[in-house]
């Protein structure tokens, strides 16, 4: 992939990205006051920020180092054959039509936590 990531830079591969620029991200783009400005600024940057995460090789690279999987699908074309080979994170179809949905237990949230609580000491 040919997204930036600390040991990609570190060897060479691929150098860091763009420092943000100062302008205003389009959608906070306008006149704003003197004091607004530096408020503006965070929130633009908090933009390219997301932008930034939700790009599909960020993305990817993203999914692939933290072992979780997320619904974007402009993502999924670029995870590396082990990852998607991963059957915990893509079931075969008989394995997910064995898969039960998890519903809100109401009041018996309490009876589910005491049960847990002693598998977990054993």
């Amino acid at each position: 992939m040919s997204t930036w990531s600390r040991s990609a830079c570190a060897s060479g591969r691929n150098t860091p990205p763009p420092q943000p620029d100062t302008a205003p991200h389009p959608r906070t783009a306008g006149t704003a006051s003197i004091l607004e400005k530096p408020v503006l600024l965070f929130i633009s940057l908090a933009y390219a920020f997301i932008d930034f995460l939700t790009d599909p090789a960020v993305a990817a690279e993203n999914m692939e180092w933290t072992g979780y999987r997320a619904p974007h699908a402009d993502a999924v074309p670029l995870f590396s054959e082990e990852f998607r080979s991963n059957k915990a994170l893509f079931p075969d179809d008989a394995t997910f039509a064995k898969w039960e949905p998890l519903d809100d237990l109401g009041d018996n949230l309490r009876l589910y936590t005491e049960a847990w609580d002693k598998v977990k000491a054993g």
